[in-house]
C-alpha cells in the first residue's frame, strides 16, 4: 500500500474535471438519503483512527444555556425541539483527507471531524455527488456506529445534501473509489452539534454505542396491542429532522412529524404532510435540502427497542402552506425524489370533510424524536387554537386521549405535524399542539383540520392543498391510501448515469449499451434523449426516439458532437400504465485534460526551479493562464505550459491553471506549490524567538481560519491583562491571540524542514501557557507532517487552562529527512497562547541529553535539550 498525495489528488481532479456539467446542482433541495450496507476497508485492515488529520469544529456557546434558551422558546413561541446546532464551516473530503492506495488497485480516502462535547453530530454539504465506482461511509472513531455505505444513487444529480446523526463528538469520514470515473465531491459546509432530544442508536451490536433520549414515560408504542388495527397507516409515517434557519437567530436542526398522504392520481408522488409551524423561519432556498426524513423509525415490539429497519431520505420542497396565524397550520411538502418502491411504504388517503366521524380513531406520531407512538382517543371536536398566533375559526379539531391497555398515550414537542386519524384509517387534522402530558392526561390536543388546509386559506395553489393532493379535479371528499405494488407496471433500465469521450466534431465517440426491462406492461415503451446523443437498436441507424416492446430491449447510445466541448443529456422513458418511469443523465467532453502521471515537486529557495505540464485531449495548440492564485515569486509561466525561474520566498502557494485548446476547449489544474528555506540537520535545535522581533528564520505560518499572525512579543502585548508577565528565559516569546468573542482565528506556526533521520528517538520539549478568560479558551494543538507534500497529522491537543508557563514533551512519531512541526492556536477570546524555548533533540530512555557532572566541586555545563539551566546549591558557590 503507498500514501496518495494531495498533488496526486490535485492531478486527478484536473484530469477528470471535464466529466463535471454545471447542471449537477439541484436549485431546490437535495435527493434521497439512500445508503448500503457494507464495511469500510480500513476496518479489515485494522487501522487506527487516531493519526488521521482532525478537522476541529468548536461549539462557542454554554449548552446548559443553550437548552434553557430551548425550553423557553418552546413555552413562549411554540418551537420544535432542537436537536443539534449548526455550525458553519469548509472541510472538502477530497482535498483534506489522506488518501492511501490498496493492494487490489481502489482508494482509500479518510478523514476525521470532532466538535468536542456533542451528544452526537450530524453534517450538510454545499456539494454531496459520488461516483458510480465510489462508496462513502461515515463512523464514529469507536467504530460504534457506522453509517453507509452511500453510493451514487444516495444523491444521483450532486449538489446541496444532509446526513443523519452518529453518536459521539469524533467521526471518521472514510470514500473509497477506483478512480475510473469521476472524484467525489463531498464538500461539508456545516456541523450539527446534537446537543438535546437525541435519539441515536448504533448499527453494531455494542449496546453501549448509541445515545438515545426516550420521550415521556406514558408513551405508547405503534407495536403495542392499540397499534395491531394500523399497521398500515403507520408505514406512512415519518419522523422529520428539519433544519430551520431560524431568520439567522439560532440555526440548527429540529424535530416534528409528518405522513406520505395519497393524491387523486394515484401516482405516488413524494407528497408529506405536516404543520407550519415546523417550517416556519426556514429559508425556502436553502434550508429545505438539509431535511431528513426517517421512515419505519419504530421498536419491533412493544418494548422500546432499537429501530432496525429504518430509512431515510433526505430534501423536500414546499408546496402549500397555511399559516397558523389566521389560518390552521398546515404543510404539504414533496420529497426530492421518489421513494424506492422496495420500501413499502403507504400513501395514507385523508378526508377533508368539516365532519366529525364517530369510532375510535388515533394519532401516530414520533414524540422527542423518540420511536413511532401511538395515542387512541374515542371523540373529537370542533375547535379553533387560541395561542400565541391565533388560528381561524373553527379551523381545528379538538381532542382529549383516552386510556387503553398499556396506558394513556399523549403529545408532546416533536409530535407536532402528526396525522389523526379517523375511525375510517383517514388522515383529518395534522397536530398543532396542546397542553397534555403524561401528569395531565385530560389535556387538549389540537390538530389543524384537513378541510381547513384543503382550500379554505385565501390565496392559489400554494395556500391551498387541493392543487395538488387532487391534480385530476375530481372533487371528490375522502380518498383511500395507497402503496406500491411489485405487480403493477413498471419499467426498470440498469444504469441512472452514462459517460461518454470524444474529440472529433460531428463523429461518433464512445458507443455504450443500456439493458431496459418492462414488467407487466401491455403496450410498448416509448424512448427519447436530448443533447448531442442518438439511441440505436442496431448499431447501425442513430436516431433521438425509438419504440421498445413491451418486455423491453437491450439500445446503444453513443455521443455526437456537434460543437466540443462539454455536454449533458437526458434519455426519457414514457409509458402511461406506469406510476413512474426511470430516466438516465448523461454527461460528455470533447475537451483537453492534464495527465497525472507526475507530481508537481516542491523547491528551495535561492535555487533554480522548472516544471512542465502535460496535457493531451481536444485540439493542439494549447494556450495556458494562471486564473487564479499566484506564482511563488521569481517563477513564471511560458506559453509552452512550463514553470521556471529561481524561488525568492518560501511559503506554500494555491493557483489555478487554465488550459484551453484551439477550439477554445478549457481544463483547470488546481495546484499548492509548497517552497522550503533551509535544513536543519545538526541537533539539538533550538528557538527561544530572542533573535528578532519577526519569525525566526524559515519558519512560516499557514492561516486555518483568518489570517492573523503569531507575533513575537516582548511581555505585554494585550495592555488591558496583565498575561503573560514575560517570557519563560530572556525577553522574547512567540504569542497568538484575538481579543473577539464572535471570530474564531486559527493559525499554525511552522517550523523549518528536518531531517529527523540523523538522530535517534526525537523528541520535542517547549513551554506553553493559555490561560482560560472566563469561560473562554484558546487551544493549542500540534501536529507534524513527514514529507512536505503529506497532510498534518495529530500530535497533541492542549484544550485546558494552562495559567502559568509550563513544560511540555513529546515524542516525534514517524521521523524522516522532511520533517515539519506546526503549533496551531486557536484563539477564541482567551487570554491568549504563548509558546517559548522550543529544542528538538535525540532523546535516551530517560529523555535527558548530555549530562552535567561534576570535578573538585566545579561544575560543567555542556549543552544538552534546553537553552536554560537552573541551578540550586547549598554549599558555598565561589563562580560559575
Amino acid at each position: 500500500m503507498g500514501i496518495l498525495t494531495q498533488e496526486n489528488i490535485a492531478s486527478l481532479k484536473t484530469r477528470l474535471l471535464f466529466l463535471l456539467f454545471l447542471s449537477l446542482c439541484t436549485t431546490y433541495a437535495a435527493n434521497a438519503q439512500i445508503s448500503f450496507s457494507g464495511q469500510p476497508a480500513s476496518f479489515d485492515f485494522q487501522w487506527e483512527t487516531i493519526t488521521l488529520p482532525v478537522k476541529e469544529v468548536r461549539l462557542n456557546a454554554d449548552v446548559t444555556r443553550m437548552i434553557a434558551d430551548d425550553a423557553a422558546s418552546r413555552e413562549s413561541h411554540g418551537t420544535p425541539p432542537m436537536v443539534a446546532r449548526a455550525l458553519p464551516t469548509s472541510i472538502d473530503l477530497l482535498t483534506q483527507g489522506i488518501w492511501t492506495s490498496l493492494e487490489d488497485g481502489n482508494f482509500i480516502c479518510r478523514l476525521r471531524v470532532r466538535s468536542e462535547g456533542a451528544l452526537a453530530l450530524m453534517f450538510s454539504y454545499s456539494d454531496f455527488y459520488i461516483p458510480t465506482d465510489g462508496a462513502l461511509y461515515i463512523y464514529n472513531v469507536d467504530r460504534t456506529h457506522l453509517l453507509g455505505a452511500y453510493k451514487h444513487e444516495t444523491n444521483p444529480d450532486g449538489g446541496a445534501f444532509a446526513t443523519e446523526m452518529v453518536a459521539g463528538d469524533d467521526v471518521v469520514f472514510e470514500y473509497v473509489t477506483s478512480i475510473k470515473q469521476q472524484l467525489p465531491r463531498i464538500v461539508i459546509d456545516a456541523v450539527g452539534y446534537c446537543y438535546n432530544n437525541i435519539s441515536v442508536y448504533h448499527s453494531s451490536s455494542s449496546s453501549s454505542a448509541g445515545t438515545r433520549r426516550v420521550s415521556a414515560s406514558c408513551m405508547i408504542n405503534i407495536n403495542c396491542e392499540e397499534g395491531a388495527d394500523w399497521q398500515t397507516e403507520k408505514l406512512g409515517v415519518a419522523r422529520i429532522l428539519l433544519y430551520n434557519n431560524d431568520n439567522g437567530v439560532r440555526p440548527g436542526w429540529y424535530l416534528c412529524t409528518g405522513s406520505l398522504i395519497n393524491n387523486t392520481r394515484q401516482d405516488l408522488t413524494p407528497y408529506l404532510i405536516s404543520a407550519h409551524h415546523c417550517y416556519e423561519g426556514a429559508d425556502p432556498e436553502n434550508d429545505l435540502f438539509r431535511w431528513i426524513f426517517y421512515f419505519n423509525y419504530e421498536s419491533t415490539g412493544c418494548a422500546d427497542e432499537e429501530p432496525l429497519s429504518y430509512r431515510t431520505m433526505t430534501g423536500c420542497r414546499v408546496r402549500a402552506e397555511m399559516p397558523l396565524q389566521g389560518g390552521s397550520d398546515g404543510l404539504l411538502i414533496e420529497l426530492s425524489q421518489s421513494i424506492p418502491p422496495s420500501w413499502g411504504l403507504y400513501y395514507n388517503g385523508w378526508d377533508r370533510r368539516n365532519e366529525v366521524v364517530a369510532g375510535v380513531g388515533v394519532n401516530i406520531h414520533h414524540p422527542a424524536g423518540d420511536i413511532k407512538k401511538i395515542s387512541t382517543f374515542s371523540n373529537y371536536s370542533s375547535s379553533t387554537w387560541n395561542g400565541e398566533d391565533v388560528g381561524a375559526t373553527g379551523a381545528h379539531w379538538y381532542i382529549i386521549f383516552d386510556q387503553t391497555v398499556n396506558g394513556t398515550s399523549v403529545t408532546e414537542g416533536g409530535s407536532s405535524g402528526s396525522p389523526m386519524f379517523t375511525s375510517e384509517h383517514l388522515i383529518a387534522g395534522t397536530l398543532t399542539g396542546g397542553n397534555s402530558s403524561c401528569t395531565y392526561f385530560k389535556g387538549s390536543n389540537i390538530y389543524g383540520k384537513m378541510w381547513y388546509h384543503w382550500d379554505q386559506h385565501p390565496g392559489n395553489e400554494k395556500t391551498q392543498m387541493k392543487t395538488w393532493l387532487d391534480p385530476l379535479n375530481t372533487g371528490v371528499e375522502v380518498l383511500e391510501g395507497t402503496m406500491y405494488s411489485s405487480q403493477g407496471p413498471r419499467i426498470e433500465v440498469d444504469q441512472k448515469e452514462m459517460v461518454f469521450y470524444s474529440t472529433e466534431q460531428n463523429v461518433p465517440g464512445d458507443i455504450q449499451t443500456l439493458h431496459i426491462a418492462g414488467y407487466n406492461l401491455s403496450l410498448p415503451i416509448k424512448v427519447s434523449i436530448e443533447g448531442d446523443f442518438r439511441l440505436s437498436t442496431d448499431g447501425v441507424e442513430w436516431v433521438s426516439e425509438l419504440t421498445l416492446p413491451a418486455e423491453g430491449a437491450d439500445i446503444w447510445v453513443c455521443y455526437i458532437p456537434e460543437i466540443i466541448g462539454d455536454h449533458v443529456g437526458k434519455i426519457t422513458f414514457s409509458h402511461f400504465e406506469t406510476l413512474t418511469t426511470p430516466t438516465v443523465n448523461l454527461t460528455a467532453s470533447s475537451c483537453p485534460q492534464f495527465l497525472f502521471d507526475k507530481d508537481i515537486p516542491y523547491g528551495m529557495v535561492n535555487e533554480p526551479y522548472t516544471f512542465s505540464f502535460d496535457v493531451s485531449g481536444g485540439k493542439q495548440p494549447y494556450s495556458y493562464e494562471i486564473i487564479s492564485g499566484n506564482l511563488p515569486k521569481g517563477l513564471s509561466l511560458t506559453e509552452e505550459g512550463v514553470i521556471s525561474g529561481t524561488l525568492e520566498e518560501q511559503g506554500v502557494y494555491n493557483f489555478l491553471l487554465q488550459v484551453a485548446d484551439s477550439n477554445g476547449c478549457k481544463a483547470m489544474y488546481s495546484k499548492s506549490l509548497f517552497i522550503g528555506c533551509g535544513l536543519i540537520d545538526s541537533f539539538p535545535y533550538q528557538e527561544s524567538f530572542e533573535s528578532s522581533s519577526g519569525l525566526p528564520e524559515c519558519w512560516m505560518h499557514e492561516y486555518v481560519v483568518g489570517d492573523m499572525d503569531w507575533i513575537i512579543q516582548n511581555r505585554e502585548v494585550i495592555p488591558f491583562y496583565d498575561y503573560p508577565l514575560a517570557a519563560v528565559h530572556g525577553t522574547n516569546n512567540a504569542f497568538f491571540n484575538h481579543n473577539n468573542v464572535y471570530e474564531i482565528r486559527i493559525t499554525k506556526l511552522v517550523t523549518p524542514r528536518m531531517d529527523l533521520s540523523v538522530i535517534e528517538n526525537p523528541k520535542l520539549s517547549f513551554w506553553m501557557t493559555q490561560r482560560l478568560k472566563l469561560r473562554y479558551q484558546d487551544r493549542l494543538t500540534m501536529y507534524y507532517r513527514n514529507s512536505v507534500t503529506s497532510d498534518w497529522i495529530l500530535l497533541k491537543e492542549f484544550g485546558e487552562d494552562i495559567p502559568n508557563w509550563q513544560k511540555m514533551e513529546l515524542e516525534l512519531p514517524q521521523p524522516s529527512s522532511e520533517y515539519f512541526i506546526a503549533f496551531e492556536g486557536m484563539s477564541e477570546n482567551g487570554y491568549g497562547i504563548g509558546i517559548d524555548d522550543i529544542t528538538v533533540y535525540a532523546g535516551d530512555a530517560t529523555g535527558l541529553g548530555s549530562p552535567i557532572y561534576f570535578d573538585d566541586m566545579q561544575l560543567h555545563y555542556e549543552p544538552f535539550i534546553d537553552a536554560w539551566l537552573n541551578l540550586k546549591w547549598d554549599l558555598e558557590v565561589e563562580s560559575i
